[in-house]
């Protein structure tokens, strides 16, 4: 049974999208595609939702699986793998898992 509830879960979801303004108030990021953590100094790259979007509306790209399911500690989450693992199981299903060697 998971510790994570639903709640916890869709908010950081939700989190993970026009995100590039938090990133900067934030130390740790971590993506619950590849359930990589890194330092926010280590984002290089972001991607607009809309042409016209300002930089700040802009969701973060992982900087090791190039995905935007990325989430920062600023936004009231503690970034640690076993809650990468469990949003990843919940909305990739645990084949993704199997095929990145991470232990479920």
């Amino acid at each position: 049974m998971s510790s994570f509830n639903c709640e916890l879960i869709n908010k950081a979801t939700k989190l993970s999208t026009r995100n590039a303004q938090r990133a900067k108030n934030s130390k740790f990021c971590g993506c619950f595609f590849c359930t990589s953590i890194f330092k926010s100094s280590a984002i290089e790259e972001w991607i607009s939702e809309h042409p016209r979007d300002k930089h700040e509306f802009a969701s973060i790209v992982c900087p090791h699986c190039r995905m935007k399911t990325v989430i920062c500690d600023e936004q009231q989450l503690d970034i640690n793998k076993e809650l990468l693992i469990e949003i990843n199981t919940r909305w990739f299903g645990k084949t993704k898992l199997l095929t990145q060697n991470v232990k479920i």
